[in-house]
């Protein structure tokens, strides 16, 4: 015990003047900002010595509750900090995120489920072959920044870095661009963009639209589970902004400008 108050006792570091009582300071009295270290005070609250007033025992709470807090914001600093490693910096084209995919259907790498479909649908592959990725059934992936391979999950369980700040368990899908305002459909059973609170969701036409059209739009079953008429891009799954027609059918927002322009 002796060398542990000895050791303790090393620790501290004066800010001000102090009064010893004794040749091995038996007692003290903290005064003009006399600070000791946080083992100290702990060492002085938990009965290690002995020999406290209740001013010092003030004095310590104090100091301990103000090094816990510089403590918890210095962590809470670093924690972040690891945390928004690397952010903005990985990715494709389709997204920014920090981890790629091991396709569950041909066990292969790729940043996204869009480069997986572009890449195995291409015209160089054999038609036999070409397929998407189920994209529920994701199980695995890897950390962009240390490479390493793990189940899915937000945050690598490796490293600490956040590998998406959007984050959807559901669908295996991680986002770091939360300007989109990302938010899961369960009647759709994937994932949107423009906000939650922006849309609703039609189970007549089985899909998610703006609330300025509750009221107004002609209902047509399913009306985005087909491809689009003009670039034959799958609807229901677009990263692209669809537009409504007056009869109810949907068709990429992008194509109808196309057309508009090449028809003036």
């Amino acid at each position: 015990m002796c060398n542990y108050l000895l050791k303790t006792w090393a620790c501290i570091f004066p800010l001000g003047e102090c009064l010893f009582l004794g040749g091995f300071p038996s007692s003290f009295l903290l005064c003009r900002g006399w600070w000791c270290s946080f083992e100290f005070c702990v060492a002085f609250l938990f009965g290690l010595h002995h020999h406290s007033t209740p001013f010092l025992k003030k004095k310590l709470i104090l100091f301990l509750v103000i090094k816990l807090e510089l403590r918890m914001s210095s962590f809470h600093c670093e924690l972040n900090s690891t945390v928004d490693l690397g952010y903005g910096n990985f990715g494709c084209t389709h997204y920014r995120r920090r981890c790629k995919i091991r396709a569950p259907c041909c066990d292969e790498i790729f940043d996204c489920r869009h480069c997986h479909n572009e890449s195995k649908n291409s015209m160089e592959i054999n038609p036999i072959d070409r397929h998407d990725i189920p994209r529920h059934e994701l199980k695995r992936v890897i950390c962009s920044l240390c490479d390493t391979e793990q189940e899915v999950q937000q945050q690598c369980f490796h490293c600490g870095v956040c590998m998406g700040k959007y984050f959807c368990s559901k669908c295996k899908f991680f986002d770091d661009d939360i300007s989109k305002q990302q938010y899961h459909c369960n009647e759709c059973g994937i994932c949107r963009t423009g906000g939650e609170e922006n849309f609703f969701h039609c189970n007549r036409c089985g899909c998610c639209y703006s609330l300025f059209m509750k009221d107004s739009h002609n209902c047509v079953e399913r009306a985005m589970h087909h491809n689009c008429p003009v670039c034959f891009e799958f609807l229901f799954e677009t990263t692209k902004d669809i537009t409504v027609l007056p009869c109810g059918h949907t068709i990429h927002l992008e194509c109808v400008k196309e057309m508009q322009q090449h028809f003036q």
